[in-house]
């Protein structure tokens, strides 16, 4: 098991061993956490010079891990229920990464020059060390949403976005961003944070920010406060791009006419549903929130009760669909439980 310079485990070093990388392991086991640091950055910027991605990526991961060590050498793991305090000591250290990798990622030869196959054409110029790109990336990216406050989060923003604006010849990484960009808007991703990059950065990632805070926002409110601060957050929206703003009108209505007309189902006929609740849940990957997935669970003495319960459910919701507004997919599932045998039974779907 590989150790620090106190006694404490490494977990570079394990992670060493376990790749059976030899050479490296006598390298780093009698180091400091500083030292094996520079002798990993080395190592890696080798890699990346002679765009290795597959060694370079591997590097990366044992860089990022000496960086942990070496800001809390020794730092053994501690029980605690104090979550606040974990999620603080994981933020500076998800920055101190960054902050790290930020510092490096300019240097990387991030194209390779393929020279001309005939005389008289042109040499082709290619990206190079897709995997160690984006593996950097997204640790910048993951700064930014951890960051502390929008300002600290927004110096990681400003570096992917001027990342993206020196791109060579047409040649470059955008899509790289932009998928690195919507992996981290999340739904852990702090909606004060996305409305404080959209008012400072309108331009090339405004649309992909812009579906990030409408489906994070549409969580939040699904979760208890008012979704209409959708809509009411359109009018603030003056400096992003129009084709944003539009968006943001459009899904954001969308999203609250479909939420009155479905949550009305539970209020319209309680004679029916009751004590049934219908929950809703919405498709992440349809932004156009038009499929929805509409499920409840009952306890019934027979079979046959919660058959005439579904049927009563999915007349009312095909009653209920042909005066609505806005077109909505439903899918409707239900399952039930014996009242005394305490057995479910697979669900009953289907598509209304």
């Amino acid at each position: 098991m590989g150790t620090n310079e106190k006694g404490g485990n490494s977990q570079l070093l394990e992670s060493v061993l376990k790749a059976k990388n030899w050479p490296a392991l006598a390298d780093l086991k009698n180091g400091t956490p500083s030292g094996r640091r520079a002798i990993v950055t080395n190592v890696f910027e080798e890699a990346c010079v002679h765009h290795d991605d597959e060694v370079a990526l591997q590097w990366f991961n044992w860089l990022l891990l000496a960086i942990t060590e070496e800001g809390e050498p020794n730092l053994e793991p501690v029980e605690t229920t104090d979550w606040k305090a974990q999620d603080e000591t994981k933020a500076r250290l998800v920055c101190r990464q960054a902050e790290a990798i930020k510092a490096l990622y300019p240097e990387l030869p991030r194209f390779r020059e393929e020279p001309a196959r005939y005389a008289g054409e042109s040499g082709a110029i290619l990206s190079t060390l897709l995997k160690t790109k984006k593996a950097m990336l997204e640790t910048i990216a993951v700064g930014w949403r951890a960051a502390p406050t929008n300002e600290a989060g927004d110096e990681f923003f400003t570096f992917i976005s001027k990342t993206d604006s020196t791109l060579r010849d047409g040649v470059g990484d955008r899509e790289l961003i932009n998928e690195t960009i919507r992996r981290v808007t999340g739904s852990d991703f702090p909606l004060t944070r996305l409305m404080y990059t959209l008012r400072n950065h309108p331009g090339a990632y405004t649309d992909i920010l812009a579906h990030a805070w409408v489906k994070n926002a549409w969580r939040y409110g699904s979760r208890g406060s008012s979704s209409s601060l959708i809509l009411a957050a359109v009018g603030d929206f003056y400096e992003a791009s129009p084709k944003a703003t539009k968006l943001l009108e459009r899904v954001g209505a969308k999203i609250l006419t479909v939420d009155r007309q479905l949550r009305g189902l539970n209020d319209s006929s309680p004679s029916v549903f009751a004590p049934t609740r219908l929950e809703f849940v919405y498709d992440d990957d349809n932004l156009e929130f038009d499929k929805v997935l509409t499920r409840f669970e009952v306890v019934v003495h027979d079979e046959k009760d919660f058959h005439q319960q579904f049927e009563l459910i999915r007349g009312r919701i095909l009653e209920a669909k042909r005066d609505w507004s806005v077109p909505i997919k439903i899918r409707l599932q239900g399952k039930f439980t014996f009242r005394y045998k305490h057995q479910i039974t697979c669900p009953r779907t289907e598509d209304l």
